[in-house]
């Protein structure tokens, strides 16, 4: 059974990111401009990546629970160790692309830090981190309720 609680902290904190990503639109308009811009987005690079290192115990913890679930599945019906196996590498292959957006999520992250650190000209980074956290959206687990502001920042293409 899902921890509500844990699911609950999670899903605030990704929230929250989405809520950063406002910033991050006016901000863009801004790049390569006065300090206080750069300090804005500073502040707003910490705040996603708080965000994405709370919200990851959420998928993990989700992740666990179906796999856990589809082996209770296969036992409940007499099923064998070669069922549950399959069973298994079934949610391994959904969740794959979740796990590969989550890590382009990261890399786009990293990468936009690296060029705030830098003091180099961000707006390819933010446009990469975008785009990655809508590829990540896109890929959101339906078991999760969804990020409110995603729709928004994602032109409706997040769920």
């Amino acid at each position: 059974m899902i921890n509500m609680t844990r699911l609950a902290h999670g899903y605030v904190w990704f929230s929250f990111a989405a809520k950063a990503f406002v910033l991050l639109a006016l901000v863009l308009g801004s790049v390569g401009c006065p300090d206080w811009v750069r300090q804005a987005q500073i502040q707003t690079a910490n705040s996603v990546a708080a965000a994405a290192n709370a919200a990851l115990p959420t998928l993990v913890e989700t992740y666990r629970q179906e796999g856990l679930r589809v082996i209770d599945e296969v036992k409940e019906k007499g099923g064998s160790a070669a069922e549950a196996r399959v069973a298994i590498a079934a949610v391994q292959d959904k969740w794959k692309p979740i796990w590969e957006a989550w890590a382009g999520l990261r890399i786009a992250e990293d990468a936009w830090a690296d060029a705030l650190e830098k003091g180099a000209d961000t707006a390819a980074s933010l446009a990469g981190l975008r785009s990655a956290y809508c590829g990540f959206m896109a890929r959101w687990p339906s078991t999760i309720p969804v990020v409110p502001l995603a729709p928004i920042i994602c032109g409706g293409t997040a769920p």
